[in-house]
Formats: C-alpha cells, structure tokens, sequence
C-alpha cells in the first residue's frame, strides 16, 4: 500500500511541477518589452533559494 501512496504522491507533485513551469512560461511570455533592470518581486516570486560556491560560482534552485 505505500508504494501506492507514494507513487500518487508522485504523480500529484508531478503534476504540480507541471502546472508551475507553465505559469512560469505565461508570466515570462507575456511580457511585451524585456527587463530593463532587476525586478527582486519577479526574482523572489520565480527562484526558491540561491547556493552559493564561491566569488563566480552559484546555484539558483527555481520553485517549479
């Protein structure tokens, strides 16, 4: 029964993932003119946490 359980988890997150990366896609297509400069709402709504590995070296984890 867990596998069950964790295969529906599976496919529910899936799904989720899915559904992020195309609200993502809409919001960045529907812009009519590129960024002029840095947006933090955009950044803080599209990326989840930045790892950092040294001076030239990060990692940005998006929430989708």
């Amino acid at each position: 029964m867990n596998l069950i359980r964790e295969c529906k988890a599976a496919i529910e997150e899936s799904a989720l993932t899915e559904q992020r990366i195309e609200e993502m896609s809409e919001y960045l297509y529907s812009t009519e003119t590129p960024l002029g400069k840095f947006d933090a709402l955009l950044f803080r709504g599209l990326v989840e946490k930045v790892v950092i590995y040294s001076l030239v070296e990060a990692n940005f984890i998006f929430r989708s």
